[in-house]
């Protein structure tokens, strides 16, 4: 039996324009910044290793994923085939599934 358990460390709610200009990292896509923050917050007072985040296609990039990893923090995603930053290759409909979200070959 699986037995999963879900905890919300936190949020940020958005107020335009001065809730982005208060996040740290301000030279990331404002989607990286809004997890890198959360992020941060989550580990100032979290116990533990392995933590391991999980996005949607609007927060996913290999910037985030870049990011994530330095913080130990693995990132899992999908991803939109228009987005920037992405690889040539992840872009590729027949070679998709042989990438990791970070455009490493498996």
């Amino acid at each position: 039996m699986l037995s999963v358990i879900v905890t919300v460390c936190g949020f940020e709610p958005y107020y335009g324009a001065a809730t982005t200009e208060q996040l740290p990292y301000s030279g990331h896509l404002f989607a990286a910044c809004i997890v890198l923050h959360l992020i941060h917050n989550m580990l100032q007072t979290a116990t533990g290793t392995g933590y391991h985040l999980f996005t949607d296609r609007y927060y996913t990039s290999c910037v985030l994923a870049d990011e994530l990893l330095k913080q130990r923090v693995h990132l899992t995603g999908t991803i939109m085939e228009n987005h920037s930053g992405l690889p040539a290759a992840v872009n590729k409909k027949t070679e998709r599934a042989r990438y990791t979200s970070m455009g490493e070959r498996q």
